[in-house]
């Protein structure tokens, strides 16, 4: 069991303790980050080429082995680009097929 303890002194001479049982906020945790492992292994052995890109700002937050690849680039190269940054006239005719596709 996983257990979280609080103590303070509300005033001189005295303390408070409080003791919280956490064992399923950490099980939780634990289960989130073999989750998030698996996916990012996914993510970057994908035969495909994937960039993830904020979608408020456009700048590229994550790109895999392929996108790399096809790109020509560097990870560490490609994150923080805006992406239109990439390829601004094909990016820029993706966008606008898909707006009109939305609408």
């Amino acid at each position: 069991m996983w257990f979280s303890i609080s103590v303070y002194s509300p005033q001189r001479e005295y303390f408070v303790s409080i003791f919280d049982v956490i064992t399923e906020r950490k099980q939780a945790e634990a289960a989130l980050l073999e989750t998030s492992a698996r996916l990012s292994v996914l993510f970057d052995h994908a035969r495909d080429a994937m960039i993830v890109a904020d979608v408020g700002t456009g700048i590229i937050q994550e790109a895999n082995r392929e996108a790399e690849k096809l790109l020509g680039r560097r990870r560490e190269e490609i994150v923080g680009l805006h992406f239109t940054e990439l390829h601004p006239r094909r990016m820029r005719t993706s966008i606008e097929t898909y707006s009109a596709d939305i609408s």
